[in-house]
């Protein structure tokens, strides 16, 4: 295999990373079925707002009325506003010097550690800053280059655990650290790796269920318009009541209120399947999740269905295997006590979303949730075995898994189970024509046919691009993700998204021109999309088409400045065609934030040979043999053969 195929293989994972942990492909639901056919080409590609169309009293999910932020609520509902910011929601996220410091930096805290594969990681607090520090050792234990971050971003309440972000020009990027309340120490964050550090992008899914509004730049996957959070950083009311602009009005010049208040959502004025969507648009995470054609996560209002806006995308598993429900959502959704309730059971049966019970009342108020509507079926279980559990029912109905260390993952098994360590078997009668499905199939409020291919294919083709990142090949994925993205960009020519998808599976499908026709029919249809420019970066690198590769390379770096793998791919480019000055200058920019990259430091010893810096392009190597010792023969060879003369 060449370098550069193992480049691309490198930086392809370095695009997935962070987006979901240990995904499987064959796991719980019964499947859509084949979608029909999709309909004709001349039918019109505009997305209807459902912000305009859909049909409800509340008269705040318009898309004109706008966000006030809690400091606006809290006058007339400073006792709900109180104790909803004491509720982990309300403490979401925040700025570093704001967030109530729960972190320790003692030895026992483990604000050094060994990260494994010669890295140490450095914790510290000095002058209202974090740094967070990632250093590559070399075999004497020495620091060879490290990656020195301000952790401004803190995401997380802190029940749990905590995870960090730094700011670069604008973009969004986690840490690969992360505080873990329950051992009192710092480790590596689920799913990354050693040179991994701030190398992770936050996209707008993932600030969607932590923060309370960021206005993205089109086409960039981790940058935002400034300032960041205009209001808060946390998730405030408007996430579950709707942007406040138009109530706080009315109730400030004295307008009458007759009935409901429809200037407001709340939601327990809501339809079961409109209130469960309020919960459902951060508590639902499924193996993937795609934004609806024309829409944004931060389009969805209280009050409407979130499948208009976003399909969450689950597996599905073969009859007779075990089904692995990941999230709450799903679980409760499958549990005896969601589907025999006729819509009554809902996530705030048993969680009030303004007020966190304290923890020694916890198991008095689950109790007494689940009392609702068991009182006159109660526990029958020995007295003496209910008190030796704290007459809690959830310690057998509702057990806790071991760990939280893993994102998105539940804690709390919610499926209710009757009897604890009970297992849900697909029928063997159920028939299973995708691997995947939507969570809200067979809604009302779902996508049209054509639609439904469309986010089906994305869904796919995001599964391909792990299963080519793992080395995993299953051609009929494959088929599957190229027909339908086939059929979607025929019906759809100017979605950028799924052309980009198509490009993707092509790509792992070794149709290499085609793939990049797909990726730059993508951008020009735009606006360019970051993801699709670094497909096109390395596509036409594959296919020697420099000028392109070149191109494109430039443009990934002038939208999004602040990504050094744009950076890294342009300085890569350069070397390759023997730009050596300018390649010099950008690859040491991007190593500046990735300087563990060994790629680019290869590339940069040869850029420095070429420019007579003979002395530089030595400590390069050396620099480079130190960082990956089990590679030192090949590296070496590969800068050998592109500075002999």
């Amino acid at each position: 295999m060449s370098k550069y195929a193992l480049i691309w293989f490198g930086l392809l994972i370095a695009i997935v990373i962070g987006v979901i942990v240990g995904v499987y492909l064959w796991g719980p639901r019964v499947p859509d079925g084949d979608p029909p056919p999709v309909a004709p080409k001349e039918l019109s590609e505009e997305s209807p707002d459902p912000r305009l169309t859909f049909d409800t009293p509340f008269r705040n999910v318009r898309p004109d009325i706008a966000f006030v932020g809690d400091a606006a609520c809290a006058p007339c509902h400073k006792d709900l506003c109180d104790s909803y910011h004491r509720h982990p929601m309300g403490r979401s996220a925040a700025y570093w010097p704001s967030a109530e410091h729960i972190e320790k930096f003692g030895d026992t805290a483990r604000a050094t550690f060994d990260g494994g594969i010669g890295t140490r990681y450095r914790i510290t607090e000095k002058d209202g800053r974090l740094r967070q520090s990632e250093e590559r050792l070399g075999t004497d234990g020495q620091p060879i280059v490290a990656t020195d971050v301000d952790a401004a971003l803190v995401i997380g309440s802190g029940r749990q655990a905590r995870s960090y972000a730094c700011i670069r020009d604008g973009s969004v990027w986690q840490t690969g650290v992360s505080w873990f309340v329950a051992r009192q120490r710092w480790d590596m964050s689920p799913g990354f790796g050693p040179g991994q550090h701030a190398q992770r992008p936050v996209t707008e899914m993932c600030l969607f269920c932590h923060v309370g509004r960021v206005e993205r730049i089109p086409g960039v996957e981790s940058r935002y318009r400034e300032p960041l959070f205009a209001q808060q950083a946390n998730i405030g009311c408007e996430r579950c009541h709707g942007p406040g602009s138009l109530h706080v009005g009315e109730r400030t010049d004295g307008t009458k209120v007759a009935g409901i208040d429809t200037s407001i959502v709340n939601p327990h004025h809501l339809k079961p399947d409109l209130r469960d969507a309020v919960c459902q648009q951060c508590h639902l995470q499924g193996e993937q999740q795609v934004v609806r054609r024309g829409r944004s996560p931060f389009d969805y209002r209280p009050g409407l269905p979130l499948e208009k806006f976003i399909t969450v995308v689950l597996r599905t598993a073969a009859p007779g295997q075990v089904l692995n429900f990941v999230g709450h959502v799903e679980q409760m959704a499958s549990s005896k006590c969601a589907t025999g309730s006729d819509g009554k059971l809902s996530c705030t049966s048993c969680h009030d979303p303004h007020r966190d019970p304290p923890p020694a009342a916890r198991e008095a108020h689950y109790r007494q949730s689940c009392q609702k509507c068991h009182a006159d079926r109660p526990c029958t279980l020995p007295v003496p075995e209910r008190h030796a559990k704290n007459d809690a029912c959830v310690e057998c109905h509702m057990p806790r898994t071991a760990t939280a260390d893993v994102s998105h993952t539940a804690v709390t098994d919610h499926r209710i189970v009757r009897r604890p360590g009970k297992v849900f078997v697909v029928p063997p009668d159920v028939a299973y024509e995708l691997p995947i499905r939507s969570f809200h199939a067979g809604s009302k409020y779902g996508p049209s046919p054509e639609e439904h291919i469309r986010d089906l294919g994305i869904a796919l083709a995001y599964l391909v691009r792990l299963n080519k990142a793992r080395g995993v090949n299953n051609p009929n994925m494959l088929d599957l993700a190229t027909d339908y993205l086939r059929r979607s960009t025929k019906r759809f020519p100017s979605d950028a998204i799924a052309w980009e998808a198509l490009a993707v599976v092509l790509g792992a499908d070794n149709q290499a021109a085609e793939s990049l026709a797909a990726a730059e029919k993508s951008i020009a249809v735009g606006p360019a999309r970051e993801p699709a420019l670094h497909h096109a970066i390395m596509t036409a690198l594959r296919l020697r088409d420099l000028d392109k590769a070149r191109s494109y390379a430039r443009k990934a770096v002038e939208i999004n400045p602040g990504n050094p793998l744009s950076r890294m791919m342009l300085g890569l480019v350069l070397t390759e065609a023997h730009e050596w000055k300018e390649g010099a200058e950008v690859l040491r920019s991007a190593l500046s934030d990735m300087p563990g990259h060994p790629d680019g430091r290869a590339a940069l010893a040869v850029c420095l040979f070429h420019t007579g810096d003979r002395l530089g392009s030595q400590t390069e190597v050396d620099r480079l043999v130190a960082i990956a010792p089990e590679q030192a023969n090949s590296w070496r060879e590969w800068v050998r053969r592109r500075t002999a003369r």
